[in-house]
């Protein structure tokens, strides 16, 4: 009995220290909206744009940044107490990202009046120098920008770029000339004090980001929700959250988003980003030993939603803010904000000036020249054809890989059919140039037959049936496999092919007995293949492969000699390098450039037939003829 009273005691003095930790500080009662956008990914525009005009109603276009700056006018017009914050990926995604010196979509949220973003993978997709580069050129006083678990490296460990210029752009909390930190408070008219903290998630897979790397560590991240509690007596707590997340059909939520809800207490909204995911979700979890309502939110992607939390906290409230939750379409019903069109518009003349100019090769240099015509429709397994074709084609080699994660590849039409610069960019638009120049290079190193089968084995048949993002596609070669067989066992047959698809050879059969004593070898495995991808892929191989330690595709050079790199700039030997006509200046030929050149000399402008989705009119194959998976699709044979 003495037990079970000394039980009872310390039961009721945790749940009393728990709601004075958390409830210390806090006004009568706390009002305030927030909204809040996520991968906006610089699409600054509405889609499909060639019908997007922001200066009237009824476009039929969804999207676009001067839409949403009205969304955020109205409410702040209509509500005393309004916070605005992006979660992370506002940047990297079309050719924008070039404008103001690769600060455009910084400075755009800054104009806005956004309160704080937090970092996202693709902020650190131009390596720790491009981020801190941005900041820098970005104009000030400047939107604070949040991540609280960054994990520097130290000064003689050389595992990537050099981190040492970002982190001395951050700090814990907010001081002079630094513009990271891994809190803010802010106070709203009404006197409500909120804090505000920003964390990227530990899953998401960005090799990029090295040597910065960033963990999830639940009683360090408690620790400061009870220091924003109890230190800085804060009424509402808001972290702003890059990673996964996901809700069944049964509201059950997922993801690394979902687990800080579970295991960190006193979070009262989470601003999420990475996902995509559509709508505002309300998530109610119960810790053990306390209980705690966070309500999750995630507004899709690319400017086409905003999401909004009506919160109301008071003392009593010890489990969490009351909140009301909803979407806000930014469709053409709304106008867009004046001065952000007149921005937005004043980026492309700063484009073509002073980043298009580079590439001469384009002809006139505008955003939207037309570089090919399309008269089918064509997906996105077609379309990511496209992308490794150019790619092959650009650096002369055997095979060129790419994916959807790493890469985006989608070559997009419109009106017509017309392909323009924006869609070539576009199509593969991630990471900084070794020249430190917007648009990541391409490279060309080199991998045995061996290399390649354990490449499409770990990415095509293992990693990227778990997700989409780790699909490679090549061009140069296909296969056949079976996702039923086991793992590092599926790849049946794997060929060489012709730029136009129309010849192909044998390399590798684990279907015919007669190849079996040579482990399915029809060709010699140790055989070198030239190969072409962009910085993310190249590093990802590595970074995957380290996933698990009987894989290991490191790229080799041209005598088939192992490059065990530790530092980015290792890989520089690998950069493709072009000539322009007529000056012989030479050039860091980007990924996306490839396929702009590609499609630009494309015959009588037009895409070949091979790329149709339509199989009466391809006369190759269906779209999944170079990763055939016989299991979806039956035998080829």
């Amino acid at each position: 009995m003495k037990n079970i009273k000394a039980t009872m005691k310390r039961s009721i003095f945790l749940v009393v220290l728990v709601a004075a930790v958390f409830l210390a500080g806090a006004c009568n009662e706390a009002k305030l909206t927030i909204l809040s956008t996520n991968d906006s990914h610089s699409r600054l525009l509405g889609v499909p744009i060639e019908n997007y005009d922001p200066t009237t109603t009824g476009d039929g276009t969804i999207g676009g940044v001067a839409r949403v700056a009205t969304i955020i006018d109205q409410e702040r017009a209509e509500k005393p107490d309004v916070l605005t914050f992006a979660a992370g990926d506002f940047i990297d995604g079309t050719i924008f990202i070039t404008a103001e010196d690769g600060s455009a979509d910084l400075n755009l949220l800054n104009s806005m009046g956004y309160d704080a973003a937090c970092i996202g993978n693709h902020e650190m997709s131009m390596g720790p120098d491009g981020l801190a580069d941005m900041i820098l050129k970005a104009m000030k006083p400047m939107i604070p920008l949040l991540c609280a678990n960054f994990e520097f490296s130290n000064e003689n460990t050389p595992l990537g770029h050099s981190d040492d210029l970002l982190e001395s752009l951050h700090s814990e909390t907010e001081q002079p000339d630094k513009y990271i930190f891994d809190y803010i408070v802010r106070v709203t008219p009404s006197g409500a004090k909120v804090g505000i903290f920003g964390l990227l998630g530990q899953k998401v897979l960005m090799p990029d980001s090295l040597p910065v790397k960033f963990s999830i560590k639940y009683p360090k991240i408690q620790s400061l929700v009870n220091k924003l509690r109890w230190v800085e007596k804060v009424d509402v707590v808001v972290c702003l959250m890059h990673a996964s997340f996901s809700v069944d059909g049964s509201g059950v939520g997922s993801g690394e988003i979902a687990d800080m809800a579970k295991k960190v207490r006193g979070i009262d909204v989470i601003c999420a980003g990475h996902s995509h995911s559509l709508g505002a979700a309300k998530v109610a979890y119960t810790v053990p030993g306390s209980a705690w309502t966070t309500t999750i939110i995630e507004a899709g992607d690319d400017f086409e939603y905003v999401a909004e939390v009506d919160l109301t906290r008071t003392k009593e409230m010890v489990h969490g803010a009351q909140t009301e939750t909803r979407e806000i379409s930014v469709d053409d019903t709304i106008l867009g904000l004046p001065a952000i069109i007149d921005r937005v518009n004043g980026f492309i003349p700063d484009i073509q000036a002073n980043y298009l100019s580079l590439y001469p090769i384009l002809g006139d240099g505008t955003v939207f020249r037309v570089l090919a015509h399309a008269d089918f429709a064509f997906g996105r397994l077609n379309s990511m054809y496209m992308v490794t074709d150019a790619m092959r084609q650009a650096a002369g080699a055997d095979l060129a890989v790419c994916t959807p994660g790493a890469d985006t590849a989608s070559v997009e039409t419109h009106r017509d059919g017309e392909i323009a610069v924006y869609d070539a960019f576009q199509a593969i638009p991630h990471s900084m140039g070794r020249d430190g120049k917007h648009g990541g290079a391409l490279y060309k190193f080199y991998l045995k037959g061996s290399d390649i089968l354990k490449l499409f084995e770990l990415g095509t048949c293992l990693l990227g049936q778990l997700t989409s993002d780790l699909f490679v596609v090549p061009s140069g070669m296909r296969i056949i496999f079976d996702t039923k067989q086991p793992i590092f066992k599926r790849v049946l047959k794997m060929y060489s092919m012709s730029a136009d698809e129309t010849s192909e050879t044998l390399l590798y059969d684990s279907t015919d007995p007669k190849y079996i004593l040579k482990g399915g070898w029809i060709s010699d495995p140790q055989k070198l293949y030239s190969a072409s991808s962009s910085l993310l892929v190249l590093i990802g191989l590595q970074y995957v492969s380290g996933l698990l330690p009987f894989v290991d595709v490191w790229p080799r050079d041209a005598a088939g000699k192992l490059v065990k790199w530790e530092a980015v700039a290792d890989l520089d030997r690998f950069v493709v390098s072009g000539e322009f006509p007529g000056d012989g200046a030479t050039y860091e030929v980007k990924a996306w450039y490839s396929v702009a050149l590609w499609l630009k000399d494309l015959p009588s402008g037009m895409v070949p037939a091979r790329f149709d989705d339509d199989p009466a009119n391809n006369p190759i194959g269906p779209p999944w003829r170079r990763v055939w998976d016989v299991q979806k699709y039956g035998s080829p044979d």
